[in-house]
């Protein structure tokens, strides 16, 4: 962090001590800024003249799911930008035999003179082959638009069977955007996943990403209003993101390299646009009571739309059986593929088909041939699951490839997987009766079960121990108050349990303290002596009261300490002793000390013990004891001492 530039160091490590023997300037260069792909101005178009397409209305919004999320969106306080529809079938089916008829290129001389994106929807498409529908790139000219309808478009839906499902074309333009992500949300579960990259959502695929958890609590946000300052717990794992997907100048969606500024940089870049991500998917999640995961776009252009983030789309999201990390590894294996570009897949393929033995394929593409074939991530699930080998992955386990790779039955590991493992907490104890409902409430699983009879007088007996400990460690006068407010509670537990009248208890005290006084004139006693025959010296004598009446000890002045930390403490007993123990030497080291004064306690011992083949051998033993509340966690240490080396001379 004290240098300008990316450094690039060399250690050695000689199983003593690690050394730092080399520091270069790290040769990186080349790159863009993720912000630069964002263009400067965006031209305002005249749109009220169109004569193929429409600009959606309510009807349309009901009636295709490609605007149906849309609709929500708007409900939930985000101001959509405007969609186009088209769904007259004479100019649709004019697509598929190539032609493009001159109403539609005149709409689509206006529209390209901005970024124009193209997507494809119908009102009788199977639900086996929504997946596949044809989107385009951006679409910045006539030319472009006639090429991508009539060729692409057009193929897809005959190779598909869809021409009469009721197509409709949804356009919309390109909302400029520095970065994209995906989040999902499941209902009554505060805690969301974010997974974010520089581009267009795409880059999510494939490509290395950043992950985010956001705790948004226990509370009901169904009604909550989008914007304001939001606080909610944040865990966050930023990684090195070398590449993502952008427009080139064309207007094509590569693989496009990041600069040094930005590859480890957070790519969403403000909390508060993290937290609104977290809350309005947790809001949509409930609306849909299923897990849902939604497409974000964001930082976006101020000209486009008025919000920083905005949703764009959403659908059901499972993640059945849980994602598995990936195993860190230096190197590769012999069986091992790595897929960069489209010549790897095909040499794939044709190894697969020469029954080479492939363990594991590993997931790198740069190529845009294979970033945009929609269904390459299907072919290589089915290889997958043919061969047997696992597909590792650095995309999000929120992305469509994810997906896809999953629903046909292909093993998916996930390189550097943040927050996909459980975090199980043990207890074993007794609490307040409505604290599992309280842990239920902010999201978490409980495991439980009720006690009763002896075992529950057990169990109380334990939680007296637990909660006078808890208060011996209270730190200020509210807290020891609360703890005070437990010990009470479990003793009218405890009481109740063992079926004690409480006026009984009461008796019992006042009977205990008639005879053995209170603790008002907070006495500590420091030491006593039995009586002995031969009588101690005078000073020793002196130090336990000498030859003083017991009057004259009852009216004796006592010192007083009023600082906790002048009060004397008992010294740790502690015995070492070397023992013969069935022909074979041991070394005892006892020691004790009270569990009330027990904070943090280190003992250490050094000694010798014979050693096979190395004579006396100095060893250093050393146990350290710390305590937080009732729980004690205990360190053992045992160490060669350092000695000079005997030399036979």
């Amino acid at each position: 962090m004290q240098f300008a530039s990316r450094m690039h160091f060399e250690w050695v490590w000689d199983k003593s001590a690690i050394w730092l023997v080399q520091a270069d300037v790290a040769s990186i260069s080349g790159g863009i800024d993720p912000r630069s792909v964002i263009p400067a101005h965006i031209p305002k178009l005249k749109t009220d003249e169109l004569r193929a397409f429409k600009a959606a209305c309510e009807s349309d919004f009901a009636t295709y799911g490609k605007l149906r999320n849309a609709s929500m969106y708007g409900e939930l306080g985000y101001q959509m930008p405007p969609f186009y529809v088209l769904n007259q079938p004479e100019i649709i089916h004019a697509l598929l035999r190539g032609e493009v008829t001159d109403e539609l290129a005149a709409d689509l001389s206006v529209l390209t003179q901005r970024p124009f994106i193209i997507r494809t929807d119908g009102t009788q498409i199977p639900k086996v082959k929504r997946e596949m529908l044809p989107r385009s790139d951006e679409l910045r000219s006539l030319a472009d638009a006639t090429e991508w309808l009539t060729t692409t478009f057009a193929q897809i839906v005959i190779d598909a069977d869809l021409a009469d499902t009721g197509l409709c074309l949804i356009a919309h333009h390109f909302i400029p955007s520095v970065a994209s992500a995906w989040a999902r949300a499941e209902p009554g579960n505060p805690l969301v996943r974010i997974e974010s990259l520089w581009g267009i959502p795409e880059g999510l695929y494939w490509h290395s990403h950043d992950t985010f958890e956001v705790d948004t609590g226990s509370r009901d946000i169904r009604n909550a209003n989008i914007g304001g300052h939001l606080e909610y717990g944040l865990r966050e794992r930023l990684r090195y993101k070398g590449t993502f997907i952008a427009a080139d100048d064309e207007g094509h969606w590569i693989p496009q390299i990041t600069d040094i500024a930005h590859d480890w940089a957070r790519s969403i870049t403000r909390t508060q646009w993290i937290f609104e991500i977290a809350q309005s998917t947790r809001r949509i999640a409930e609306r849909c009571q299923q897990s849902t995961a939604v497409m974000w776009f964001v930082d976006n252009h101020r000209e486009a739309t008025p919000h920083r983030v905005l949703p764009w789309f959403h659908s059901p999201s499972t993640l059945d059986g849980g994602p598995k990390a990936a195993p860190r590894r230096k190197r590769l294996s012999s069986h091992d593929f790595v897929i960069r570009h489209a010549a790897d897949w095909a040499e794939l393929q044709s190894a697969a088909e020469g029954g080479q033995t492939i363990e594991r394929v590993v997931m790198a593409p740069i190529d845009a041939e294979l970033i945009r074939n929609a269904s390459f991530a299907t072919d290589l699930a089915k290889l997958a699951k043919t061969v047997g080998f696992v597909v590792e992955l650095s995309g999000g386990i929120l992305s469509h490839a994810y997906y896809m790779l999953n629903r046909e039955g292909c093993r998916v590991e996930c390189v550097d997987l943040f927050g996909a493992g459980e975090e199980v907490v043990e207890f074993h104890k007794l609490v307040r009766d409505g604290i599992p409902d309280m842990i239920r409430d902010r999201g978490e699983r409980v495991d439980s079960i009720a006690l009763k009879g002896d075992a529950l007088i057990a169990a109380l007996r334990q939680k007296l121990v637990e909660e006078a400990l808890e208060a011996l460690d209270a730190s200020t006068g509210n807290e020891l108050l609360g703890e005070l407010a437990d010990v009470q509670e479990v003793l009218l537990a405890l009481a109740t349990a063992l079926n004690v009248d409480p006026a009984a208890l009461e008796q019992e005290r006042l009977k205990k303290r008639k005879k053995r006084g209170g603790f008002e004139k907070g006495l500590m006693l420091l030491k006593t002596a039995t009586p002995q025959s031969i009588g101690k010296s005078h000073n020793e004598a002196t130090s336990f009261g000498g030859d003083l009446s017991m009057e004259e000890l009852r009216s004796q002045s006592l010192p007083v300490i009023s600082d906790p930390l002048a009060m004397p403490t008992k010294s740790p007993y502690r015995r070492p002793d070397m023992r013969n123990v069935d022909g074979t030497m041991e070394k005892l080291f006892t020691f004790k000390t009270d569990l009330v004064s027990l904070s943090e306690l280190e003992q250490r011992l050094a000694f010798e013990m014979p050693m096979p083949h190395a004579g006396k051998t100095p060893l250093v033993l050393t146990v350290e004891l710390d305590r937080d509340k009732s729980m004690v966690r205990g360190k053992i240490r045992l160490q060669v001492s350092q000695s000079q080396l005997e030399l036979p001379f």
